[in-house]
């Protein structure tokens, strides 16, 4: 199962999360940075990266194993990241080489006033076209960086949500497969009152078609089952019978057991919607025939 840390993003204004970043394959802090990078969707190197203990003073050497923070750490209980402060040494003065401006070689010339004044009007508009596209680069990275701020903060929100979500459905005793398709076609639109009443494959083919990051996830499944047929299909065996149990498997995450008696592509069909509606926080686990359990975390 991947391993996560929760972390939260500190900038001078806001704050984002927190989040859980992948520890898989990061054996140095060093490497975590450049995978929360990634996660807030920082326009800063890894370098420019620091991270702190959960008090948000200590500060962890990039050295360390990121799994040696695991334990204690919660989303009440993140790791905190800030973006590094550039600043210049004071004691270092640059003198830089200089050369004579265009104005400057342009008045030096022998160059009649006329034509001086010519091109010296032709310098002033390029020096005054440089600084308004530069303004227009500022101000298209301030959009940027507003864009990046927000999509953290949804990604953040949304996974809060998933997780209330989650723990909601358990304690209300309807985690289950068929719940969890049932929930899942609450995102379809109303039918029109007035229009005859679409069957459940008519409704599915239709969201398919809108979604098909969803089609595509479904067809990693089996490439040949028509899922909209399919989804209507398993719903009505669900609904003859009972397949699934639900428990707590006591680390904050909650499994839906699909016992033997439901088919693969159902337990499959079962996962993809599950990890839509619920992330991480919902884990689907398909028992084998000698009682046996092989855990498909939904993906």
């Amino acid at each position: 199962m991947s391993q996560k840390l929760w972390v939260q993003h500190i900038t001078t204004g806001q704050t984002f999360g927190p989040t859980r970043v992948s520890i898989d394959g990061c054996e140095y802090v060093d490497d975590l940075l450049e995978e929360i990078r990634k996660k807030f969707a920082l326009s800063v190197p890894p370098s420019h990266l620091t991270l702190y203990q959960p008090d948000g003073t200590t500060e962890i050497k990039v050295g360390d194993c990121p799994a040696d923070y695991l334990e204690g750490n919660t989303d009440g209980n993140p790791l905190i990241v800030r973006i590094v402060e550039i600043t210049e040494n004071p004691s270092i003065s640059i003198v830089p080489k200089t050369s004579p401006s265009k104005v400057a070689l342009v008045l030096r010339s022998n160059m009649t006033t006329e034509e001086k004044e010519s091109i010296l009007k032709d310098i002033l508009e390029v020096q005054a076209k440089e600084r308004e596209l530069q303004a227009k680069d500022r101000e298209v990275q301030a959009k940027e960086r507003e864009v990046q701020d927000k999509v953290s903060l949804y990604e953040a929100l949304k996974e809060k949500t998933q997780r209330i979500e989650a723990e909601r459905d358990f304690l209300k005793g309807t985690l289950d497969a068929r719940h969890i398709i049932e929930t899942y076609e609450l995102r379809f639109p109303t039918p029109n009152p007035k229009a005859p009443k679409p069957t459940r494959a008519e409704r599915w083919k239709k969201h398919l078609d809108l979604n098909t990051t969803i089609l595509d996830k479904l067809q990693e499944c089996d490439k040949k089952i028509r899922w909209q047929h399919k989804a209507a299909e398993i719903y009505d065996d669900l609904c003859r019978s009972i397949h699934q149990r639900t428990i707590d498997i006591g680390n904050g995450k909650y499994i839906v057991m699909i016992e033997k008696s439901l088919p693969k592509t159902s337990s499959c069909f079962v996962r993809v919607l599950a990890k839509e509606l619920y992330g991480d926080n919902v884990v689907v686990q398909e028992e084998t025939l000698g009682g046996v359990t092989s855990e498909m975390e939904a993906s």
